[in-house]
């Protein structure tokens, strides 16, 4: 009894309805992933919508069933898939939100986060790159080397959702782009290239001497190439 009791207390309901489905409420749980970690997690039984806590009490997406969440809204194959969802460019799989901005979302509106990677997108369109601390890169940089952006970025094209995500770190500098992945690197200077465009959902970065472009898979909603086009640009003295 005094087990089952301090199982209930440590479920704590996070949201009323699913943000995705609309369906029911979603309660959090403890879940051990391997020996000495555990998260806290949020699953929606109707759609398959499974929600991670992070950090500052924020919830990821990490998983969604697409023809469940279509069932949901009781839209039939092959609407019943992503096709169903809002543009790409707004899914949510992968996005880590605060409470307040999947509320939002449930209710179609913008979210807190979005407004916030507009306005980021225009600085950095315009040129207006952040510098960030050098202990936070992690390359070594060189003499007059600034750090401008790590993120995360997929290795391949964007997985379908509940698929392995496979994901690198993509360092920008005002010199150069790295690539890490599993112990591998990948560095192409800003000076080496000849051309930046998009190829939806990534984009392709030409290299002088090169017959093949080099392909990069930004998460859905980060600016990215508008950063990378933005210090492209200033290297050639653009901006």
């Amino acid at each position: 009894m005094a087990e089952t009791k301090k199982r209930q207390s440590d479920e704590e309901t996070i949201f009323e309805k699913c943000p995705l489905c609309h369906s029911e409420a979603m309660v959090e749980r403890t879940h051990r992933e391997g020996f000495w970690r555990s998260v806290k997690v949020s699953t929606c039984s109707v759609c398959g919508a499974l929600f991670v806590r992070t950090r500052k009490g924020r919830y990821r997406l990490r998983s969604c069933d697409p023809e469940r969440l279509g069932v949901a809204r009781r839209k039939k194959w092959p609407q019943s898939g992503c096709a169903d969802c809002p543009p790409v460019t707004r899914c949510f799989l992968g996005r880590s939100l605060t409470k307040s901005d999947w509320r939002r979302v449930e209710k179609g509106e913008t979210t807190d986060d979005e407004r916030a990677r507009s306005d980021e997108r225009l600085r950095w369109a315009a040129g207006a790159l952040p510098t960030l601390p050098e202990d936070r890169s992690p390359i070594p940089l060189g003499k007059s080397e600034l750090l401008h952006l790590v993120t995360a970025v997929y290795a391949c094209e964007q997985p379908l959702p509940g698929r392995y995500r496979d994901e690198g770190t993509l360092v920008l500098t005002s010199k150069r782009i790295v690539l890490l992945h599993e112990g591998n690197s990948l560095e192409i200077g800003l000076d080496e290239i000849s051309k930046i465009e998009t190829a939806f959902p990534g984009f392709l970065v030409y290299v002088k001497g090169s017959s093949q472009p080099f392909c990069f898979f930004p998460l859905r909603g980060d600016p990215l190439f508008d950063a990378v086009q933005a210090a492209y640009r200033r290297a050639r003295g653009e901006n």
